[in-house]
Formats: structure tokens, C-alpha cells, sequence
């Protein structure tokens, strides 16, 4: 009997034992536990490695812009003219009305004459009121000495006349020097023939027949476009003409005997009449500057 009564109240107890369990599971938690962030694994004692940088692109290097060669004029002058601005540079235009003269042979110039056609500088021979040519000129406000001088232009050259000369040179109206510091990068003209020249000159004094001048160089007809350098250095000149159209090297001298030394001298630019040809009965002519360029040198 005793026995059948411990059974019995281990049953019980058991049985009550599973209800706490059951109720237990059933109910939810307040407040359920946030869940946990799986944090990234560490390697212990070892250097972090920088983050590399995500699909970035490298940057290109652009090429440099040359940088112009500092230059500093050592006179400049507009002659109280109006200034006009072209190829990165300063010029005024010749008039009668300021500065007559040589070496147009009837001594008049216009600064009509002178026509800004977008980016380039026409200049023109037109005619007056007698019918005579008029001759254009185009002159540096800054005066350029030692260096590199650069002009490219164009024209029909078959269309000139027998008296018309276009001129690219150095000239110093601002002093009263020997020569005026001439040194002629081209001079084109027919020279009051048929043939069309071309001539590399300079002037180291007053007298035209001590000139020094580079052989000259017959200009094609055909080629409309040329472009000058010239080198003035110290104790030497040297000249080049190329096909404006081609690049190519048609004509190159060099002098060294008494080179003009740099004073105030500015670059002038020109179309006139010379008196070798018919210029009474001259045409109008034009010839276009499509750019110039000087690059200064201390020798």
C-alpha cells in the first residue's frame, strides 16, 4: 500500500513539472533581445591596409601650354594713333595725315588702307582722287630687338604689277640712328620687271650701297601662301621662306658681316609702289597677314 502512494504523488509531481514547461513555452518575451551585428573578423597583430581607391578613373595628363619667353620692349610708341590689335599684339596703321614720306612714291599712305578681316589684317593699294596708288602700312606699338619673327600671309601674286613691293622689316622711327636698325625679312616685287623677287636685306648705316643682301629668291606665282622667319642675333641674320601651303623650305641665307645691333626699332609691315614700275597706272592690290609671331632672344 505504501508503495502504490509514493507512485502515485511522483505521478503527480511529474505531471505538474510538464504544465510549468507547456505554459512556459507558450509566452511570448516582453521584450525579445535586439539582434546581434555580425561583426567583420580581425586578424590580431597585423597593419591595417589602406582601402584602395573604388573604379576611379586615372586622370590624363594634359600637355603643358608653352609658356611665351618673358619679354619686356625697351621703347614703345602709338604716335598718338589708334591701336589695333591683332596676332596678340599691338599696331597702328601709316596715315598721311601723322607721317607721310618714303618710301610710297608719291609719299601718301591711308590707314583705310588697313582692314581688319576677322583674325587676319588685310593691306590694300587703293587709289585717291587723282587716281594715284595709296600705300598701306602697319606698325609694332612695341619696339622687338635680338629674336625670332614669324609672318605667314597670302596673296594672288599674279595679279601684282610691275611697282608694287610688299615689305616685312624692323625700322626705328624712334631714333635717329645709323641704317635706323633696317633689316628686311622679305621684300616681294617685280622690280619694274616681269619676274617676281624676293629679297633678304639690312642696312648698317645710311648708305644703300653698303647693304648686305642674301641672293634673291624668285617667287613662284602659284604659291599663294608663304610664310618668313627671321633670326636676328647677335653678329648674324638668318632668313627662311616656306610654302605656306606645304611647310616646306624654299629659301634660306644667312649674313654675319656688321649686323645692326637692336636700339628702338619696331616691326613694319607694308604694301606700296615703288618708282621702278608703270605705278601711275598701278592696280589695286591685296595682301593678306594670317598671322605673326616674335620670340624674344638675349643674343
Amino acid at each position: 500500500m505504501k508503495q502504490i502512494i509514493v507512485a502515485l504523488s511522483a505521478a503527480l509531481v511529474l505531471s505538474a513539472c510538464l504544465k510549468d514547461k507547456a505554459g512556459s513555452s507558450s509566452q511570448k518575451p516582453d521584450n525579445p533581445p535586439a539582434p546581434q551585428q555580425q561583426s567583420q573578423p580581425q586578424t590580431e597583430n597585423r597593419p591595417t591596409q589602406p582601402e584602395s581607391p573604388r573604379h576611379q578613373t586615372p586622370e590624363r595628363e594634359e600637355t603643358p601650354t608653352p609658356t611665351p619667353a618673358p619679354y619686356k620692349p625697351v621703347a614703345s610708341s602709338n604716335f598718338g594713333q589708334y591701336e589695333i590689335e591683332a596676332f596678340g599684339y599691338k599696331w597702328v596703321a601709316r596715315d598721311s595725315s601723322w607721317r607721310d614720306g618714303g618710301p610710297q612714291v608719291n609719299d601718301e599712305w591711308s590707314f583705310a588702307n588697313v582692314v581688319k578681316n576677322g583674325n587676319n589684317l588685310d593691306l590694300k593699294i587703293s587709289h585717291n582722287a587723282k587716281g594715284e596708288p595709296v600705300g598701306a602700312e602697319l606698325i609694332s606699338v612695341d619696339s622687338m630687338g635680338y629674336g625670332e619673327y614669324e609672318l605667314a600671309f597670302e596673296s594672288d601674286w599674279s595679279q601684282f604689277d610691275n611697282s608694287v613691293v610688299f615689305g616685312f622689316f624692323t625700322y626705328n622711327w624712334l631714333e635717329n640712328t645709323p641704317g635706323n636698325q633696317e633689316i628686311d625679312a622679305i621684300e616681294t616685287s617685280r622690280w619694274g620687271n616681269r619676274q617676281l623677287k624676293s629679297k633678304a636685306t639690312y642696312y648698317p648705316d645710311n648708305t644703300f650701297k653698303n647693304r648686305v643682301s642674301g641672293p634673291d629668291y624668285f617667287w613662284p606665282e602659284s604659291m599663294r601662301k608663304g610664310i618668313v622667319r627671321m633670326r636676328w642675333s647677335r653678329n648674324r641674320v638668318d632668313w627662311t621662306f616656306l610654302d605656306g601651303s606645304t611647310g616646306k623650305v624654299v629659301y634660306s641665307a644667312s649674313r654675319t658681316e656688321r649686323v645692326p645691333v637692336p636700339g628702338k626699332q619696331q616691326v613694319h609691315i607694308n604694301l606700296w609702289n615703288s618708282d621702278e614700275g608703270d605705278w601711275q597706272n598701278a592696280k589695286p592690290q591685296t595682301v593678306r597677314l594670317t598671322g605673326f609671331r616674335y620670340t624674344p632672344s638675349n643674343q
